[in-house]
């Protein structure tokens, strides 16, 4: 072999060699943040404590006869709110809506939950006071008819419910900034009981991303042969939104929305497979597959997971990231 040749072999060597450490490298760095690892659940940053939350929790007692309405694409639940806690979640996405006669709601788009959202609250709330272990958040947003928001207010208030709301004089980001599990979960002690309850007013970042789909002409999210087409494009959203750690520069909590948007096309193709929102996470069993992200720590930082049907192997789900994120600091 001729020195030149030598020489160019050595080289092309060191860079494949210098290519191959930087990959291994980079898939060995993969897994949770050492704040997990390090960290007791008390002591981790409200928003980087993870949590499920129901989508749209409310849908969960919708009545058919009573609100007049078919379900199948309305509901994104299967249980009550108190039976969505015995599955595993500890944070609700309730929406209010305010009718003509002061009576406060839950909806879900032009659907009404004819629920008074005062009993949905005293539920939460017995519940909470026999399992005082846990911190659970009323998330409320999307606030429907006029003065809706205050009333909201005024109920909250005298169920002495402690809230964080954004005003004109504090931000939901100076209220949240340097608030931990714990001192959430101390300031949030009810009255009548040892359980604790917050509700946040918006206060959080959705992470929306309307192209997270079930359904397209190409695919369908629990067809043998398609279904992978829509799980890269979830899996790809859940990796993303979890690799950076957002508390450098917001204190707001923050959502992985870990279940498949609907839009118009979708619920037609949908109906076309006599499915619905509660059976298109059964059968491609979505659940399952974020309960796997988190045994595989695929997910660097985590706060609010947002499941459908939490009732579909939820509780499962829970486990796993007390588990894999909840259990640093411990002897």
């Amino acid at each position: 072999m001729s020195r030149s040749l030598f020489v160019t072999f050595t080289l092309t060597f060191a860079i494949f060699l210098a290519i191959f450490s930087i990959t291994s490298t980079s898939a060995s760095a993969a897994g949770i943040a050492d704040i997990y690892r390090t960290t007791s659940r008390d002591a981790l940053p409200l928003n980087l404590y993870p949590i499920i939350m129901t989508h749209d929790s409310a849908t969960g007692e919708l009545d058919e006869s009573r609100d007049h309405i078919v379900a199948d694409w309305a509901r994104t639940q299967s249980a009550s709110l108190v039976n969505q806690l015995n599955c595993g979640a500890r944070a609700f996405d309730y929406r209010p809506k305010l009718e003509k006669d002061k009576q406060i709601y839950a909806h879900h788009g032009g659907i009404t939950i004819r629920v008074p959202m005062s009993e949905s609250v005293k539920n939460i709330m017995a519940w909470a006071n026999s399992n005082p272990e846990d911190l659970v958040i009323i998330y409320v947003s999307h606030f429907d008819g006029d003065g809706c928001e205050d009333e909201v207010v005024k109920l909250l208030t005298s169920l002495r419910v402690k809230m964080i709301r954004g005003t004109s004089t504090s931000t939901c980001q100076q209220q949240l900034q340097g608030l931990t599990y714990g001192k959430a979960k101390a300031m949030s002690t009810l009255h009548d009981g040892p359980g604790s309850v917050l509700a946040l007013f918006d206060c959080t970042e959705e992470n929306y991303d309307s192209k997270i789909n079930c359904y397209s002409k190409d695919f369908t999210c629990y067809d043998t042969n398609t279904k992978q087409i829509p799980f890269d494009h979830l899996h790809s959203y859940v990796v993303n939104t979890t690799l950076a750690n957002p508390t450098t520069s917001n204190a707001n909590l923050w959502m992985n929305q870990a279940h498949w948007q609907a839009t118009a096309a979708t619920i037609t193709l949908g109906t076309l497979h006599r499915s619905s929102l509660i059976e298109d996470e059964r059968r491609s069993a979505v659940n399952l597959w974020m309960k796997d992200m988190v045994n595989n720590q695929e997910m660097t930082y985590l706060n609010v997971v947002e499941l459908e049907d939490v009732c579909d192997h939820g509780q499962e789900v829970y486990d796993a990231i007390k588990q894999v994120y909840l259990s640093g600091g411990q002897k």
